[in-house]
């Protein structure tokens, strides 16, 4: 039996959607960004050379002086910390980027500054941005448009062998193949 499938390599939550590497130093804003990407379908992975794009989240601190009764002070600057997330393909070009937000810093703890400022870029246009940058996405792999529910088992297998999937991946791609 012959089947047209459609190219799935641009289906977000396949086997075959685009890996995203995620840069940022603070464990805590990786995996909170790494989590937006995951939520819309993507996958994540920890190896620059299995990625196809990088998300870097890109921020400078403001100049300001603490006190211990009133957190943070900053005349000149209204935020302490302001950046933005980009979307860069493997060569380094930024593809696009979200808007620049800014977070405050409170008492003495600076992290609430970077907290804040990745709040509001998840909150605002960071799946626009993330959308954006995959229009630029071009397959790694060409695919066959008519092939049979067995050879794409056998492909499926061939990526289990390899360690490219796991058992329960290879499981559930193997089923959504069965129930078509």
């Amino acid at each position: 039996m012959r089947m047209m499938i459609i190219i799935a390599l641009l289906v977000p939550g396949s086997i075959f959607a685009q890996k995203f590497l995620v840069v940022e130093d603070d464990s805590r804003i990786n995996e909170r960004i790494a989590n937006r990407i995951m939520t819309l379908g993507y996958s994540v992975v920890k190896e620059g050379d299995k990625a196809d794009f990088v998300a870097q989240m890109i921020y400078e601190k403001r100049k300001g002086y603490m006190s211990l009764k009133t957190g943070w002070k900053n005349k000149d600057n209204k935020y302490n910390k302001v950046g933005y997330v980009a979307f860069l393909n493997m060569k380094g070009d930024t593809l696009s980027a979200t808007e620049e937000q800014g977070g405050y810093a409170r008492y003495y703890n600076t992290y609430t500054a970077l907290s804040e400022l990745t709040n509001k870029i998840l909150q605002s246009d960071f799946n626009t941005a993330l959308k954006d940058a995959l229009k630029s996405y071009t397959p790694k792999k060409e695919t066959h448009q008519n092939t049979s529910k067995a050879d794409e088992i056998a492909k499926l297998k061939k990526l289990l062998d390899e360690g490219a999937l796991t058992k329960e991946e290879f499981e559930a791609e193997k089923k959504k193949l069965l129930e078509k």
